[in-house]
């Protein structure tokens, strides 16, 4: 053993904590879901704030692309992909999965700003038209199967990391799918049949970008409990994976 291997057995870490993680980027994400309503509401009562509300309202809005939440999901997505490649770097052996989800992360992050995934409808158009019901907005259905692949891709990997962090991700992809998923569905359902009812759709779009970003959040989270600090020696390492 070296004298540097000597000299990092004996600080002393400390693990990442889950929640010291997780509770400040939900924290955010639902400030941001909250003041959509907010804002939405006093623009639409017309009240003496809505002049305010109306300039303030492109920079919090989650269902615009540009805006301060788009830019802060996509910021989620991007500190995945780092950390993924963080991961990958300096695991020993070197675990390809962690490139796989990283590359996942960084297109998602680039999803989150320019809606890639919008033009996914010329392929769900013609998937839809083979369907007996509507499904709103069609791009979900292409979506749909792009999750399952990548699913099954990683599946067995995640399943081999640490419990903590192997049930994080898990719980994660499932509230990403939940939102991204199941109440895109809904709001594309509601959007066209009923599109006199600007509140509840505005409300199922809040829902759903608040379970993807708590989705992304919670990856963030267990990806960090992978990690050991030491603050007085501004020393971190990863844990063995």
């Amino acid at each position: 053993m070296t004298k540097t291997d000597k000299e990092q057995a004996t600080i002393a870490f400390s693990a990442v904590r889950m929640k010291q993680v997780l509770i400040p980027l939900v924290t955010i994400s639902l400030l941001f879901c909250l003041m959509e309503i907010i804002l939405f509401t006093i623009m639409r009562e017309n009240t003496p704030a809505a002049p305010f509300a109306s300039r303030l309202y492109p920079f919090i809005s989650v269902n615009e692309e540009g805006t301060g939440a788009s830019w802060f999901s996509s910021g989620l997505w991007l500190l995945v992909g780092l950390l993924s490649a963080i991961l990958y770097l300096f695991s020993r052996p070197r675990r390809y999965p962690w490139i796989i989800l990283s590359g996942i992360a960084l297109y998602a992050s680039a999803d989150e700003s320019i809606e890639i995934h919008e033009y996914f409808y010329k392929i769900g158009d013609r998937m839809a038209g083979l369907l007996p019901f509507d499904i709103g907005f069609t791009w979900v259905l292409p979506g749909a199967i792009l999750a399952l692949a990548v699913a099954a891709i990683l599946f067995t990997f995640i399943s081999s990391l640490p419990r903590q962090t192997r049930n994080g991700m898990f719980i994660a992809g499932f509230l990403f799918l939940a939102g991204a998923l199941g109440v895109e569905t809904l709001s594309g359902l509601l959007h066209w049949r009923h599109d006199e009812l600007p509140y509840l759709a505005l409300t199922y779009t809040a829902v759903e970008e608040f379970l993807e970003m708590t989705a992304v959040s919670l990856a963030i989270a267990s990806l960090a409990t992978l990690f050991e600090y030491n603050i007085a020696h501004k020393t971190v390492r990863q844990i063995a994976t």
